[in-house]
């Protein structure tokens, strides 16, 4: 018989662990500490597998029940909810690695171990702004990054 909301609402915490089974495989896990974690117990390839979908009430037992429909039209496919969840994340991360954004940020982590970071992120956000008052405040703190690109400082006013 599939859980309701109340029954999930009135679960209290035991001291073992303790599944509460909504059908499908789905199943609300109570650990002792209270915590109650929504579930998915299935077999791929022979073996069996669980899938996390998060923590009651967080995750709602409608929400659940949805997920684990996803899951099952993947398993339909002869996909592993798992492996598509861990490839999806990995996808996320290599896309954000390659945009600007992230790409600036791991030069200025380079910058920050050679102990350049402050003045390369002056620079850098100066160029990009494009506003020459900034552009030249931060030629002034760091004559080394940008100061050779026809913009004038007062040092290079003193030397003529």
């Amino acid at each position: 018989m599939p859980l309701t909301d109340i029954e999930v609402r009135a679960a209290k915490t035991v001291t073992t662990p303790k599944k509460l089974f909504d059908g499908g495989g789905l199943y609300l896990r109570i650990d002792p500490k209270g915590s109650k974690l929504w579930r998915m117990a299935y077999r791929f390839d022979g073996k069996e597998r669980t899938l996390s979908f998060g923590g009651y009430p967080g995750v709602s037992l409608k929400d659940a029940r949805a997920r684990r429909d996803e899951a099952k039209a993947l398993l339909a496919d002869a996909v592993d909810p798992g492996q598509q969840r861990k490839l999806e994340k990995l996808a996320k991360a290599v896309s954000n690695a390659t945009t600007f954004k992230g790409l600036a940020d791991e030069y200025i982590d380079k910058l920050s171990r050679d102990g350049r970071a402050r003045d390369a992120r002056e620079g850098l956000l100066a160029a990009l702004v494009c506003d020459g008052r900034a552009r030249r405040a931060a030629d002034r703190r760091h004559q080394g990054f940008g100061g050779a690109r026809g913009v004038e400082t007062d040092r290079d006013a003193r030397q003529s």
